[in-house]
């Protein structure tokens, strides 16, 4: 006989409550005097005993009834078989999970990951399955748990040990949310009768720095039942410094130097620092060098001037202590020239034709400049200095070898742009465009049109679709050639209509290339488009469409995939290190960049370099508490021992033996049925007493 509430042993006390009442004899008080008695000396009987029990039977009665009361309130029952021992559990099901992103590159860290290590699987116990995950941007398993019901834990440490010898920081961020998320699955990955007696345990070894991605805990619901044991490992310094080449705010050649902010750590002990540029050899520029004064927890932005040489490719700061973040990748622009080919009879000097305006709307930058060429419309030689434009806009009536040439320069990939303002130029263009009919309506005197409809999803109006750029009813037109777009031209794209639902512009392939259409042009006789403040955006785009690496960034992140154009193929990647690999074009899997540095890509004669860095959040580096996790409902602890859990699950066993025996139900009946005999022993014996004293 087993009892679940041993507490309430301590009523059995009350037992001596009836036995201290049969004991107790009540002294008579008060006395009658008798008169004929005063003369007589007092004799009082000599009493033996002076307490003594009189009725045994009932005192038992009573006394069995409070035992039988204090066994209903311990819940008693019968253990048959219902014992556990250490051995008859399942071991825990341990994951350990590694913080491999690029702040744990800190010195000493990785040090402190081996200990930790260490410490986790000494403390195992026979019967534990142990599994090993990392984790930067994304979880990666290096040994799971077994399947089996034995579990040779000497044989999992040397799998967990061989496995971390192959394993060391990497360059990628570091989100946390999703890979305990993930490993909270795995772990959790147990069939039900057997996941209520295992303890579901994950070691997370990491930094904790605060720039630690969560949010994939945020629509995560954490299982009860897992536990996460935080083994938090710091570096030797906890000080940390990075810089950052930011973008600049004007494009103009007068911006002296770069942008560049330092930050400096809360808890740095270090507040000045050096940039300056570096080269591919590593040889320093040291005119550049900049000092920085930076107080912990602040930044600071100063222009570093430029490097004396092309060659630069990192920012390098020094006087920091942690050093993994302190290089910043970038690709210094070189000067490019655009050369447009302008087919028309205006001059560039003159403010009234349409060249004067295209000459001098794109400013020239450190990285840009813009060269208008101008041709006669009957021009039949090859191109200036024999190199092929990047763009071409034709504003009056060409001749057939121009248009013949231009067809031909089109179909190869170029980007024409014609502005049809009479009959004599839309006849001269029949061999480039679709089938148009010439309309009969003109705008009256005095009257004008505006853009009624527009495709802001082209690329020509992309950058004004925002709801404080799309507003064009400033521009006025007052001349237009009215064109009706033929029913068979399916491929003809309309980008924008007036007013009085005629075309404006439209763009039609051609071959390789593409053929953009104005029915108005930019002239201040035509209309305001050109002193109108949409007009620098609309030819900035223009020229956009024609440079053919607009899908290749020139800045990425580590863990960013590589891109190249997609209607190219056999692209060429060599690495920071010099490593070589094909990458091909398509919208499948691309390879992602592992490490920061400078990557080069080379497709026949083409090149572009592509700078990359470390996430800025990685840099964050000033550790967080428990309470951050604990606030996505992770329960941060560790799960009980083996001996406590068998004791745990021991009272949980007993307590369902003891609901189905339900014993305390038939004490209590017991308990009732001896106070019905009770009573009656009782009455009887009162009966009895009275007739003895009658009798005496």
């Amino acid at each position: 006989m087993s009892f679940l509430a041993w507490v309430f042993a301590l009523g059995a006390l009350t037992i001596a409550l009836p036995i201290v009442f049969h004991l107790v004899r009540p002294t008579p008080k008060g006395s009658q005097p008798f008169g004929s008695l005063m003369f007589l000396r007092q004799s009082p009987p000599r009493i033996t005993k002076r307490n003594r029990i009189d009725n045994w039977l009932l005192l038992l009665l009573r006394s069995l009834v409070i035992l039988l009361l204090v066994a209903a309130f311990m819940r008693p029952f019968v253990r048959t078989g219902g014992e556990i021992f250490v051995n008859d559990l399942p071991g825990n099901r341990v994951a350990v999970l590694i913080d491999t992103s690029s702040s744990m590159r800190r010195d000493g860290v990785w040090d402190e990951v081996r200990q930790a290590l260490d410490k986790t699987l000494a403390d195992l116990e026979p019967g534990d399955d142990v599994a090993l995950f990392t984790f930067n941007q994304q979880l990666q398993t290096h040994v799971g748990f077994s399947e089996a019901d034995v579990v040779d834990l000497a044989s999992r440490k040397r799998m967990v040990n061989d496995q971390f010898a192959l394993l060391s920081p990497t360059w990628f961020q570091t989100d946390l949310g999703n890979a305990l998320a993930s490993t909270a699955d795995f772990v959790s990955e147990l069939d039900e009768s057997r996941r209520s007696e295992t303890g579901l345990q994950i070691v997370l070894i990491s930094d904790m720095q605060q720039g630690a991605d969560l949010g994939g805990l945020q629509t995560y619901v954490w299982p009860e039942d897992v536990r996460v044991e935080l083994c938090k490992v710091m570096p030797s310094s906890s000080s940390n410094a990075f810089a950052r080449v930011l973008p600049e705010q004007s494009t103009t050649a007068l911006d002296a130097g770069r942008r560049v902010r330092v930050t400096n750590a809360e808890d740095s002990e270090t507040e000045t620092f050096q940039v300056t540029w570096q080269n591919a050899a590593g040889k320093k520029d040291e005119a550049s060098t900049t000092t920085f004064y930076v107080p912990p927890g602040t930044s600071q932005l100063l222009r570093v001037p430029d490097p004396l040489t092309d060659t630069a490719e990192a920012l390098v700061m020094t006087g920091d202590q942690c050093d993994f973040d302190n290089q910043y990748f970038v690709t210094l622009p070189s000067t490019q020239e655009i050369p447009i080919a302008y087919f028309g009879n205006d001059l560039k000097d003159d403010a009234t034709g349409s060249v004067f305006f295209l000459d001098r709307v794109i400013p020239k930058s450190k990285s840009r400049v813009v060269r208008v060429d101008q041709y006669s419309p009957t021009e039949t030689q090859p191109w200036v200095d024999g190199i092929t434009p990047r763009l071409a806009v034709v504003t009056a009536a060409i001749s057939a070898p121009v248009a013949e040439k231009l067809d031909q320069w089109v179909q190869d990939g170029g980007l024409l742009l014609t502005i049809l303002t009479d009959q004599e130029g839309l006849d001269s263009m029949q061999s480039l465009l679709p089938t148009f009919r010439k309309g009969e309506s003109e705008i009256p005197e005095d009257e004008y049109l505006m853009f009624g409809e527009i495709d802001f999803a082209h690329p020509l109006f992309q950058a004004l679709s925002g709801p404080r750029f799309n507003d064009f009813t400033n521009i006025r037109f007052w001349n237009r050639l009215e064109l009706v777009l033929d029913e068979t031209a399916q491929e003809t794209q309309v980008v924008a209509r007036f007013d009085d639902d005629s075309l404006a512009l439209w763009q039609t392939p051609r071959g390789d290339g593409l053929v953009i259409g104005m029915a108005s042009s930019w002239r201040p006789a035509d209309s305001q488009l050109a002193m109108s403040t949409k007009f620098v955006p609309l030819i900035t785009s223009l020229l956009g469409m024609t440079d053919r690496t607009k899908q290749m960034s020139a800045s990425y992140l580590v863990g960013d995939p590589m891109q190249v154009p997609d209607d190219e193929q056999g692209w060429q990647v060599e690495d920071p290190q010099g490593r070589k690999l094909e990458l091909l074009s398509g919208t499948g899997n691309r390879p992602i960049f592992e490490q920061p540095g400078i990557y080069q890509f080379r497709n026949g004669e083409r090149e572009f370099l592509a700078a990359v860095n470390l996430d800025p959040t990685e840099s964050q580096t000033a550790a967080v508490d428990s309470d951050r996790l604990e606030s996505f409902d992770v329960r941060v602890g560790q799960q009980p021992s083996r001996e406590e859990l068998v004791g745990s699950l021991q009272k949980l066993k007993d307590r369902q033996l003891e609901q189905r025996q339900r014993i305390w139900k038939w004490l209590l009946l017991a308990v009732m049925g001896l106070l019905v005999v009770e009573t009656l022993v009782a009455g009887r014996s009162s009966q009895t007493t009275i007739i003895n004293e009658a009798a005496a």
